[in-house]
């Protein structure tokens, strides 16, 4: 009995001691290949997230506006003629049932009330941008900061000397320190107070003077300026109303030495062509379209592809959808989708301003809003708040600043993705030059629709 006892003490000994052998050798044996010496020693090892990463770019996005068009046939799609704005008709060059091509004169408005607007226009931008100039290079604003920054440092100056004077003077009470100290530092509390007043009146009195000027005032001004000069450009240019597309007059709604409002039906065109395709948009949607614009049909996940060209927007709204009937042709030299087919439409409305292009799966939310992870040279990626200027379904435009171009941003594999983080990358993201090739094309529609039509 005591011989069993004494090999089953010998037994547990044994492995205990086995234990510690083992533990010894994991802790202190060299790394394997592709191994860590820190995690071959047990201790933690930063981990590293697995990306797909780009270059961002300098450039501009086509903005889109997403609609469902619908494939009618050119009887159902004439173009609406409206009056942009109130006029008298001068000049009516032909007739119903004549055919023109894109561009034709259809008739002309007095142009001469057109072009004094225009003019008056022009001379208030002229004088909005002339005196924001004057206020940037002469520097009033930075005039003001300084007066404001000199204002704020004598105060503080004045304050503190103010509390050595208090105290001088509680010390002098208990007969700490002599007159003469106290009476020097109440001297200098004086002093320091009449230049803080002084530093402080300078300050209200250019404020109040008027020199200096509100920059935001004055660039919002210009803004506003520019604004009111384009549309009297748009007014202008719409003394001269031409066809849109090629086809077929089929209604001349007003006579010549008419007066007529905005808004008032002008002429009818029947398309020339295959098909055409309508759009019901939301009023505040359809109050940015204007003839001319470039659209796309989409049909079968992107397989199929049609351009064309806006040719009317709606006067008002259809009383039993509450939105703005669309109207566009598609290019006759292209193949034709079927009659009836509901396919998805991108109509290009503009162009987004210069920035740096980002894939919008780049993008993730944040408290303080849009950031994207960028790749510093160590591989780590930090979270960086960013200003998105535009953006459309696959792509958008960020403000240049902390994002500069030629940066490596994280595109794919962002979710979540911790602020200094370790990445390894993988790769760029599928699809992405596909995208830019699509954006460009879209940038392009126009003079390609101009050529063909």
């Amino acid at each position: 009995m005591r011989r069993a006892k004494w090999f089953s003490a010998v037994v547990a000994g044994a492995v205990l001691v086995l234990g510690f052998l083992a533990h010894q050798a994991l802790v202190g044996r060299a790394p394997a290949e592709g191994e860590s010496a820190e995690s071959a020693g047990g201790e933690e090892v930063e981990t590293e997230a697995r990306v797909a990463t780009d270059v961002v770019q300098r450039g501009a996005l086509p903005l889109t506006m997403q609609a469902l068009g619908r494939v009618v046939s050119p009887r159902q799609a004439r173009a609406s003629i409206v009056a942009l704005s109130p006029g008298v008709v001068t000049e009516i060059p032909l007739r119903a049932g004549e055919e023109v091509t894109s561009g034709t004169v259809l008739l002309k408005f007095d142009a001469r009330a057109c072009e004094a607007g225009l003019a008056k226009a022009r001379a208030a931008l002229a004088s909005a941008e002339k005196e924001l100039d004057y206020a940037e290079k002469s520097g009033l604003d930075q005039q003001q900061a300084e007066l404001n920054l000199a204002a704020a440092q004598a105060r503080v100056a004045a304050d503190q000397t103010r509390r050595e004077a208090d105290q001088l003077a509680q010390l002098y009470a208990k007969s700490l320190t002599s007159e003469k100290a106290s009476r020097e530092a109440a001297q200098k509390a004086a002093t320091s107070e009449q230049e803080a007043a002084s530093a402080e009146k300078k300050a209200s009195l250019f404020s109040k003077s008027g020199r200096a000027l509100d920059l935001a005032k004055l660039r919002s001004s210009v803004e506003q300026a520019r604004a009111e000069a384009r549309v009297a450009e748009i007014e202008s240019e719409a003394a001269t109303v031409r066809s849109p597309m090629p086809g077929r007059v089929t209604r001349l709604n007003v006579t010549a030495g008419q007066s007529v409002e905005k808004g008032v039906l002008l002429a009818e065109i029947e398309p020339s062509g295959g098909a055409a395709a309508t759009f019901d948009l939301p009023p505040d949607g359809a109050a940015k379209i204007r003839l001319g614009m470039s659209f796309t049909l989409t049909g079968n996940g992107g397989s199929r592809t049609y351009s064309g060209r806006i040719v009317s927007v709606g006067a008002g709204v259809e009383p039993e959808t509450g939105l703005v009937r669309i109207e566009g042709v598609l290019n006759s030299k292209e193949s034709k989708p079927y009659l009836g087919e509901v396919l998805s439409g991108a109509i290009i409305t503009g162009t987004s301003p210069e920035g740096l292009i980002v894939p919008v799966s780049a993008l993730s939310t944040t408290d303080d809003g849009p950031a994207l992870h960028v790749v510093d040279g160590e591989g780590k990626a930090h979270v960086t708040v960013v200003e998105v200027l535009a953006r459309n379904s696959t792509q958008a435009v960020v403000k240049a600043g902390k994002l500069e171009e030629g940066q490596k941003i994280v595109v794919d594999g962002n979710y979540n993705l911790p602020d200094g983080s370790k990445v390894v990358e993988e790769g760029k993201a599928e699809g992405k030059a596909e995208a830019q090739e699509e954006g460009k094309q879209g940038d392009n529609e126009a003079a390609a629709d101009k050529e063909q039509l």
